[in-house]
């Protein structure tokens, strides 16, 4: 083996290692960027069950003025109806 063959191999060496850094760095950096994103979609999904969660509260106190509501009507048709029904006893 020459001198030259020598040298030809420790830079062949030297010039894959380099390249598996190179593939193992862009490795690292897609993984960051990967995980990032999975991040943000984790937050995004918080974001949307607190404003789901907000929906529903809402509509729960919708639903329960309604429901209020309906129920003064019905205590003001009860006493109308007994006023109705003592006027007709006498």
């Amino acid at each position: 083996m020459s001198m030259s063959d020598s040298s030809s191999e420790k830079q062949n060496e030297e010039s894959s290692v380099d390249f598996s850094f190179q593939l193992a760095l862009i490795a690292a950096v897609l993984t960051t960027v990967a995980d990032a994103i999975a991040t943000m979609a984790a937050l995004e999904a918080i974001e949307e069950a607190k404003a789901a969660d907000a929906g529903e509260r809402q509509k729960r106190k919708d639903l329960d003025e309604q429901f209020r509501n309906v129920q003064e009507q019905i205590d003001i048709l009860k006493g109308e109806l007994a006023a109705i029904k003592s006027m007709n006893r006498s």
